[in-house]
């Protein structure tokens, strides 16, 4: 063997050989942080229910009894939670600011209103009122009353026969169907209108033969009659329109025209029937419900008045009216009599 031949070169292979390890390490490192990096961590050991805080957010509604919190880690970089900002104090919008110059709002002052009763009178809601009581007398003889010449209908119904009742006058001279009634001192309080009345056409007649009721109050006129009978209305004052209608039939009402007819005070306005003759009746339309019609012995009594002085008038059918002053005082009743004459035969 020649001296001359190639010696194999043993560098090459050592160098060789530490490539293939740095490869193969580049390798093993990559998987380890490549598994790292996917790896999930290994669940946390449940806490104390004594001492682990109650899970919130917006699944909280949701867990169920067996639910057990994970740790996940937190980036670094993730923002520390901070603590909400104090609410402000005091209102958020403040109240706009009144222009220079303008007035302040009005306060508007809660005051009771009174509630009119049916028979007249009002309640006071809350402040003190009085009354006024007394008893109407007539002076004199009237004249005889007049024996109603019925139809044969209504004659059936009154066997017995009836009389015109145009003067009711009690053994002691107490005077019945007269009109009490405040006509001034009341112009400036505003009153809520009473309930309503009924005029009724029972056997012939109409019922009340005198009544009393405040502008707008309703006036109902209904037929207990199994017969044909006609309201009519002849009010005198401007203003009250007459009017006309029938009601045929037994039980028919009628609530709505004399409220939408008669719109003005007028003491009195004359009712009748142009089917029976003898059937009338007599309504005062006021402006206040202060008023009371006398009984049958005289007497009268308007409650709920307000304090203050206020002009009375007594007035009747035949017997014409009497004025008088008197005063009301809170909670006291306030006497007034009336004594009216049958006038002079003419």
């Amino acid at each position: 063997m020649s001296n001359n031949a190639p010696k194999p070169a043993s560098g090459g292979k050592f160098t060789t050989a530490i490539i293939v390890s740095c490869f193969w390490c580049v390798v093993i490192v990559g998987i380890l942080l490549w598994r790292q990096a996917t790896q999930m961590p290994p669940p946390a050991p449940p806490a104390s229910p004594t001492t682990s805080p109650a899970p919130s957010g917006p699944d909280q509604s949701a867990q169920s009894d067996s639910y057990i919190p994970i740790k996940r880690p937190r980036p670094a970089h993730y923002a520390a939670e901070q603590p909400p900002p104090p609410l402000p104090r005091g209102p958020i919008d403040p109240p706009p600011k009144r222009p220079a110059g303008s007035a302040p709002a009005p306060v508007v002052e809660q005051v009771p209103v009174p509630v009119a009763l049916a028979v007249g009178g009002f309640e006071t809601g809350g402040y003190s009122s009085g009354s006024i009581s007394g008893k109407v007398f007539l002076k004199g003889t009237p004249p005889s009353e007049i024996t109603i010449r019925f139809d044969e209908v209504c004659g059936r119904l009154h066997p017995n026969g009836e009389t015109t009742h145009r003067y009711l006058v009690a053994d002691d001279g107490g005077l019945a169907n007269v009109v009490v009634y405040i006509s001034k001192g009341l112009e400036n309080i505003k009153f809520p209108v009473p309930a309503p009345i009924e005029l009724n056409q029972k056997d012939c007649f109409f019922e009340p033969y005198v009544s009393a009721v405040m502008i707008g109050q309703t006036v109902s006129f209904k037929n207990s009659d199994a017969m044909l009978h006609n309201v009519r209305a002849l009010p005198r004052v401007d203003g009250n329109q007459e009017f006309n209608f029938g009601q045929p039939h037994k039980n028919m009402v009628d609530k709505t025209t004399f409220t939408r007819k008669i719109t003005q005070k007028e003491v009195m306005v004359k009712i009748f029937c142009n089917v029976h003759e003898w059937m009338l009746a007599h309504v005062a339309v006021l402006d206040n419900p202060c008023f009371a019609v006398t009984d049958t012995n005289g007497n009268f009594r308007i409650s709920n008045v307000p304090p203050g002085n206020y002009t009375l008038v007594a007035t009747h059918l035949k017997a014409g009216s009497v004025t008088n002053n008197i005063s009301v005082v809170a909670g006291q009743d306030s006497n007034q009599d009336f004594t009216l004459s049958v006038p002079k035969a003419r």
